[in-house]
This record gives C-alpha cells, sequence and structure tokens, in this order.
C-alpha cells in the first residue's frame, strides 16, 4: 500500500441501508474509529511506512524525503550544467589478491583513477569514462508491463548519472513503449524496430554495430525482458541488480546478471564448453526442428569457425554468463572491434547475419549467449589460470546446459 495506492482508494459499495463497512474490506473497518481521508488528503506529508511496497519504491521514496534538497536536483538544468564537465578515468592493472571472487566474477583486476575536467583538458591518450548509461532492452512482450524498468533499473542507477534507453523492438510492439523521459535523469529515448527478425542475441549484435558507427563514453546495460532463468540449474546462484553490474562495468570488467551458484565459478573449462551441443536439450515449444539448426553445426566451436571465424583467446578457461542481461563499458566494444586488425569487427557483422535468418528459437542463439563474455571480458593471466586449475574440483560434461562451469574448492 504504496502513496498512489492510498492517494486512489475508495470505499467499497455496501447494502443498501447498512452503514456499517463488509468485514472483508479490513483497511475501511479499522479506521472507523478515526475516520478516513481520501485523495491528496489520504496521507501525513510526514508519513514514512506502508504496506507491501517494493524494496525500489521504499529507495525511491526514502530519497525523495532525505535527499533531494529542492527541486533543482532533479531539474533538466543541473544535469545540462553537469553534462559540461565530465569524468575521464584510466584503467590500472592491479595485483587480485581475492581470486575466489575474481573466479565468481565479483572483482574487478583493475583500478580506475579518474579526473572529473571539461573536455578541452582531457588527455586523448586516456581510456574514458563518463557517469552515462545506455540500456538495451531487448523488447517483443507488450503484455509485460514496463515497472521493472523503473524499480529494477532506473532506481538502482548511480546518483548523478544520465541514462538513455534503447528499445530493440522485435515485434513490433512499440506503440506500447511509454515515453520514459518524465524521469529526470532520462537524457533519450531511442526506439529501433527490427520486425520479426531475429531473438534477443541478434538484437544485442544489432545494437553493437550501429552504436560503433558513432561511440560515446558509456557503460552498456543489456537488459532481458523480465523473463526468469531457470534457477533449477543448481550451478547458478540468482541475480545480480543493475547497480552491482554497473559497478562491476565501470571497473572495466563483465558484469553478468547472473551470478554462479555458491560452490561454482562463471569460467568455463573451453574444451568442454566447445563440445556443447543441444541435442539432448528440450527445444523452445515454438522452435520448428526444421529451422532450428539449418547449418548443421555440430558444438559450439564449430559454429564459432564457421560462421564467425573467431575462436576465444588463449587461455584454457573462458567466462560465460548466462541470462542474457550484462553490463559492460563501451571501451570493450571499442578494443573487441579493433582487435587483431579489426578482426573483431569482422566477427561482430557475421554475428548480426547470422542470427537475423529467424524470428523463432534458432540454436544459435543458444550459443552466442554462451559466447558475449569470451567476446568482451578480459583473459586471466597465467598466474590466474594456474591458479583456477589447482582449484577445480569437477568439470560440467558437455551434455549439460552449463557443459564446461567450473565447480571450485574453497
Amino acid at each position: 500500500f504504496d502513496p498512489g495506492w492510498m492517494m486512489d482508494y475508495t470505499p467499497r459499495k455496501r447494502d443498501v441501508g447498512s452503514q456499517i463497512p463488509q468485514e472483508s474490506d479490513w483497511y475501511e473497518l479499522y479506521n472507523r474509529e478515526w475516520g478516513m481521508l481520501f485523495g491528496a488528503d489520504c496521507c501525513a506529508p510526514d508519513s514514512v511506512s506502508f504496506h507491501y511496497v517494493p524494496a525500489g519504491a521504499i529507495r525511491h521514496m526514502h530519497a525523495l524525503l532525505h535527499q533531494c534538497q529542492s527541486n533543482e536536483a532533479f531539474s533538466r538544468s543541473t544535469i545540462e550544467a553537469k553534462a559540461q564537465t565530465q569524468t575521464y578515468c584510466r584503467w590500472e592493472p592491479v595485483q587480485q589478491s581475492n581470486t575466489t571472487a575474481l573466479f565468481r566474477g565479483d572483482a574487478s583486476r583493475y583500478r580506475t583513477k579518474c579526473n572529473s575536467i571539461d573536455e578541452e583538458g582531457v588527455s586523448r591518450s586516456a581510456s574514458i569514462y563518463t557517469e552515462r548509461v545506455e540500456v538495451v532492452i531487448s523488447y517483443c512482450r507488450p503484455g509485460t508491463g514496463f515497472d521493472w524498468i523503473y524499480y529494477d533499473i532506473l532506481l538502482q542507477v548511480p546518483k548523478g548519472w544520465n541514462v538513455v534507453l534503447t528499445f530493440i523492438s522485435r515485434c513490433s510492439g512499440e506503440k506500447s513503449i511509454p515515453d520514459f523521459r518524465e524521469y529526470a535523469n532520462i537524457d533519450k529515448v531511442n526506439v529501433i524496430n527490427i520486425g520479426n527478425s531475429g531473438g534477443q542475441e541478434y538484437s544485442y549484435a544489432k545494437f553493437i554495430n550501429e552504436f560503433m558507427k558513432n561511440p560515446s563514453p558509456a557503460v552498456i546495460l543489456f537488459a532481458k525482458e523480465r523473463k526468469p532463468i531457470d534457477f533449477n540449474w543448481n550451478n547458478l546462484g540468482g541475480y545480480r541488480n543493475t547497480s552491482e553490474m554497473i559497478d562491476i562495468a565501470s571497473n572495466y570488467e563483465f558484469g553478468c546478471g547472473i551470478k554462479p551458484g555458491p560452490k561454482h565459478s562463471w569460467y568455463h573449462d573451453k574444451q568442454t564448453l566447445h563440445g556443447v551441443f543441444l541435442k539432448e536439450w528440450k527445444q523452445p515449444a515454438k522452435a520448428a526442428k526444421s529451422i532450428f539448426n539449418t547449418e548443421k553445426y555440430e558444438h559450439l566451436q564449430d559454429f564459432h569457425h564457421r560462421a564467425l571465424n573467431y575462436s576465444f583467446p588463449p587461455p584454457k578457461y573462458t567466462p560465460v554468463c548466462y541470462g542474457g542481461s550484462f553490463a559492460i563499458h563501451s571501451q570493450k566494444i571499442v578494443n573487441f572491434f579493433r582487435s587483431d586488425g579489426s578482426k573483431g569487427k569482422g566477427v561482430m557483422e557475421r554475428l548480426e547475419h547470422t542470427l537475423s535468418r529467424s524470428g523463432q528459437a534458432i540454436i544459435e542463439e543458444l550459443f552466442v549467449e554462451r559466447s558475449w563474455a569470451g567476446f568482451f571480458s578480459e583473459p586471466l593471466s597465467a598466474v590466474q589460470e594456474s591458479k583456477l586449475a589447482s582449484d577445480i574440483k569437477e568439470i560440467v560434461p558437455s551434455s549439460k546446459p552449463t557443459a564446461g562451469q567450473i565447480k571450485i574448492m574453497f
């Protein structure tokens, strides 16, 4: 019962002649002693406690009550003034002592050193970073609502950051997307209609290729429509929230939205992962067998070689991010495109092309889900790789959905 519910509340209709509310309307019954006020008079200005309010809404009300000193805090003019000064950073490698956190995707191998200066004073030799996040939402289900974007994303963006919302509309549902610009930290809302082509991974590849036509410094948060992953896979351990993903990405690491299980790493044995194939997995109900694997890929490595002309970097272990939600700094995309004589650019262009072949579930989407973290993560050093090898207790076999995932000893 948040303030909005209280303002909209109206008593239920009573039986003719009855002055006593029905027992089922407990709210009205409990307030008989002192009477009820409705609309804007429902709540005292110093109200601080409400029933059954989501965690994000509680934080929002707390900010409104205790952190916003004036209307200027959320004004457009304040944001525009801040835009004149940006934060530029270098990421400096540091020795990572907490290898368990590193192997679980929670720790950074970099220290971020930043200076807030205007654009004229920027050293262009530095990697640049600005307090801005671009949220990319692969969108195809108009009936699911948009509250999760507000509570699970916008309220968890660091204070003072600007936000760009980009909806990649796959099913012509863009007319239902509201104008989020009523929120002061929303800098821009983009809607890109790609028709009924490809799925979520295709929309991400499409965005990346479009973004690289005019790249700008930002944390990029790729957000899947709200659809819980099957946590019956007991080697996955729940969600990271938006704030955690942005924090990891800000420190030049890959912020995955899904945590590994308590005894597992997000790193996978590359040889086992390469052999993953989905013949024993249940195909999605909408996926016709005739289109699911038209190229007859034998396994993930076959897909990498034939479709993308790509191989994971040299170390034996590579990270995998399940679930379709992750955050990276835009500099990682730039670096990937420039890697190996701009070979990365061709990889991403081929990726977009191969994923565009169908609006239904296809095997390529499942392979690419297991590839994003390998594309945009820094490889382990020789010392870190040796340490991970010594910690391995078990490797998930290639017949399982999380093939190659490493179970580690603590």
